[in-house]
């Protein structure tokens, strides 16, 4: 009986992991998450002049004073911030877009925090640090029904916004 204990807990942990895997992305299509280390082929830390290289930006909002300028993403439509020296900082989460661990905007408090279980309350947002990503953290604002109604994946120090 024993010497089936580790077999049994294998196939346990084995089933967990097959459990918590992201779904699969559509034939002939990468599945792409917000995070960790940005949403599809856009990076955090990525230039603006490698974004539009790539054919990732429409409506540009050029830098300012303070070094940030946004755009937003082609076919998804998500917001991005970058700045001058650091890159692309933030990325905001389309309808659609969800994070490895299956958050999207909609889900409620209750979700977020049994998938993320180091979220942190502040006074306007609620937080986390990315799994996979020490530099960056994952922004949730909810609305009064507790529901996720804006989803942000940002690099640390947050400047650009906030």
């Amino acid at each position: 009986m024993f010497r089936r204990l580790p077999r049994l807990l294998t196939a346990a942990a084995l089933g967990a992991t097959l459990v918590a895997a992201p779904a699969a992305a559509l034939p002939g299509e990468r599945a792409a998450f917000l995070g960790p280390q940005g949403y599809g082929p856009l990076k955090l830390g990525m230039s603006l002049k490698a974004a539009r290289k790539a054919g990732l930006v429409t409506k540009l909002t050029k830098a300012d004073g303070q070094a940030c300028g946004s755009f937003t993403m082609k076919k998804t439509g998500a917001s991005v911030y970058y700045e001058k020296k650091r890159g692309v900082t933030a990325i905001f989460a389309a309808k659609s877009t969800r994070t490895p661990r299956g958050i999207k905007i909609g889900d409620r408090l209750k979700k977020v925090k049994q998938a993320y279980p180091g979220l942190k309350a502040g006074p306007n947002a609620h937080d986390v640090r990315v799994p996979g990503n020490r530099g960056a953290r994952y922004i949730f604002l909810f609305d009064s029904s507790d529901r996720v109604y804006e989803l942000t994946l940002a690099r640390t120090p947050v400047r650009c916004f906030g």
